[in-house]
């Protein structure tokens, strides 16, 4: 099975796994990443590829800052160059406020390239009626 060039794909990724291991990138943020560069090497052009990231549940603290980062785990965050590669790519991210709220998080605690959403719950609702087809990583 290859992606169509010509075709539109809208994907709205439910990155929700996280991991004991702090000092490694998510593996859900690497599988992401693989699945904008297939596209690509399909050779979808970036304007047919529309992606929105909800990093919800365990993945929440892969999207804090630097300095919140450090705060809970004494180490900058691995994670925020992926994500930042990630945006310049195309990919929207967004936060779930539901899962910060959940673990005492503001917004000024996440990164830069991400965005807080009211839930990834209704995320999934608005994206959905919107054509996108959901993944789970």
């Amino acid at each position: 099975v290859q992606p169509d060039p010509h075709a539109d794909y809208k994907v709205i990724v439910d990155v929700v796994h996280g991991s004991d291991h702090h000092d490694h990138v998510l593996g859900s943020l690497q599988r992401l990443a693989r699945v904008v560069n297939l596209l690509g090497y399909a050779k979808v052009p970036p304007e047919h590829v529309h992606i929105v990231a909800v990093i919800e549940g365990e993945a929440t603290y892969a999207a804090l800052s630097n300095a919140e980062f450090r705060k809970l785990f004494k180490m900058d965050n691995p994670n925020l160059p992926i994500l930042h590669a990630l945006k310049q790519s195309g990919v929207e991210l967004l936060i779930c406020g539901q899962a910060m709220a959940e673990h005492g998080l503001v917004d000024s605690d996440v990164g830069p390239d991400i965005t807080v959403s009211l839930s990834a719950l209704s995320d999934f609702v608005v994206y959905g009626h919107r054509g996108y087809s959901y993944m789970q990583l």
